[in-house]
């Protein structure tokens, strides 16, 4: 999802920063292969950003949004699933806005499908 949405937002003419729990190192090819416009960060880094798209596995949102300074009304584009494994009917217990609401607060949430 953060490759295809970082390849929409270059062709639109704006630039993207990527992030990785593995350090920005580990992404270096994939930042190559963008192009221009492209860079890497640390996830902190990146989450200071004035628009943060979140795409990670559902088990790892919590500790995601627990990093990041006060959201003070930066943008938090959502891209999450709310499975909690790989299988059907394995969904979150309780409504994944609230609990990313809970997790973000003060963010302005925008729902990726």
């Amino acid at each position: 999802m953060a490759l295809a949405f970082a390849r929409e937002a270059l062709a639109a003419g704006h630039e993207v920063v990527l992030s990785s729990r593995r350090g920005p190192d580990s992404l270096a090819s994939t930042v190559a292969e963008l192009g221009r416009g492209a860079s890497a960060a640390s996830v902190e880094d990146a989450a200071r950003l004035d628009y943060v798209l979140l795409a990670v596995p559902w088990p790892n949102v919590e500790d995601a949004l627990r990093g990041p300074p006060a959201w003070n009304g930066r943008v938090l584009i959502d891209a999450t699933n709310p499975f909690i494994q790989y299988s059907p009917g394995s969904c979150w217990p309780t409504s994944a806005t609230r609990a990313r609401a809970k997790w973000s607060p003060r963010s302005r949430p925008a729902r990726a499908w």
